[in-house]
Formats: structure tokens, sequence, C-alpha cells
């Protein structure tokens, strides 16, 4: 957890994401059905705005679906899912 604005922010990890060794990481702040929660990442290639498109699903767990953006195939977090591997979204 860290302190984001005025809240406490729950971060999630997942170790095929970033070595559990990483000095520093990278936070991505996504809106859940718990709130704001904070995705670590390796690192952040770029941020883009799209408009939704169709994209195709996958069977990695986590993983929502792959669509291309901007010549790049890109996997579409399933935050939700990692909620629930986390125990965050359990009462």
């Amino acid at each position: 957890m860290v302190q984001y604005e005025d809240a406490i922010l729950p971060l999630l990890h997942r170790r095929t994401l970033v070595p559990n060794d990483s000095p520093r990481v990278q936070t991505v702040v996504c809106d859940s059905s718990i709130g704001l929660v904070g995705l670590v990442v390796q690192t952040i290639e770029d941020i883009v705005e799209a408009s939704a498109v169709p994209c195709e699903t996958t069977r990695c767990h986590g993983v929502a679906a792959a669509l291309v953006l901007e010549d790049r195939v890109t996997d579409v977090v399933d935050i939700e899912a990692l909620i629930s591997d986390a125990g965050l979204g359990q009462s």
C-alpha cells in the first residue's frame, strides 16, 4: 500500500510483470470495483488514447483481451481478476 493523494492505495503485483528484486517500481492507477488500485508494472512503454475496438479474447488468467494499438500487440489487463487473486475484493 502507498499513499495516493488523500487516500491509501492498495497495490497489485504480478510476479510475471515485475521481478521481486526491483528497487523501484512504476505504478498505473486504475479504477475498479473496490475503488482506485495501483497496478505495479516493470515499465510504462507509452500512454495512448484509443477508442474501444473489438479485440481477441485470451485464455491467460489476468488478461481480459489482446488488441493492436499503434502497431503493437497490447494486453488488456483484467483488474478484477487481479483484485480477486490478491484477496482484496472479499469482505
